[in-house]
């Protein structure tokens, strides 16, 4: 991106409120203008501080540095234990969403038979508890699609940061590597 855009238009999901960012309602003014006509890169948002590849780079180099540190003891370096070190965290907050939306997938049915239950000719569901049921099902559906997408959101930041982490510690590396060994070596060599 331009330098002079730099400032010029700020990841406005910095300063969203959570109800915003769980409905994605921050989004909107680009919608908007996307709407309007066509998108130019003047009209993208600046990268979030902590997406960025300085700080993405730096913190798996950190972490790569002990995985180094660790095999002068007799271990074996591992980029994954590096990218689970860094990500791990975030990677379980991820889960846990997925697990929460698991768990809805499997109540939303039993409160929708309880609920058409109350239409049978033998029903003992009182008409409370049949609005109950009603609402338990749309609770359930709104659940739903508000944790489906942050799952994915989630999931693909996680991978778009491992991806442009790994990039940030492959192009250090190659910064760091003299000419001579750039001739005498190839590509899959050097990285």
């Amino acid at each position: 991106m331009d330098e002079s855009l730099r400032h010029k238009n700020p990841n406005p999901i910095l300063g969203a409120n959570p109800l915003s960012k769980l409905t994605f309602w921050w989004l909107n003014p680009l919608f908007r203008k996307g709407y309007k006509g066509w998108l130019e890169e003047s009209d993208m948002y600046n990268v979030c501080p902590r997406d960025s590849s300085k700080l993405l780079g730096e913190n798996l180099q950190a972490s790569w540095i002990k995985e180094m540190e660790g095999s002068k003891r007799g271990g074996k370096p591992s980029l994954m234990r590096a990218l689970v070190r860094v990500f791990g965290v975030q990677y379980m907050l991820v889960g846990l969403i997925a697990m929460i939306e698991e768990f809805v997938k499997l109540v939303q049915p039993v409160l929708l038979a309880e609920f058409l239950d109350y239409f049978s000719a033998r029903s003992t569901t009182s008409d409370i508890q049949a609005w109950l049921y009603a609402t338990g099902v749309l609770l359930c559906t709104v659940t739903m699609a508000l944790l489906h997408h942050q799952y994915f959101l989630g999931s693909a930041r996680i991978g778009m940061n491992a991806r442009v982490g790994t990039c940030a510690l492959i192009y250090k590396k190659s910064l760091r590597l003299s000419n001579k060994s750039l001739n005498e070596s190839s590509v899959g060599q050097i990285v």
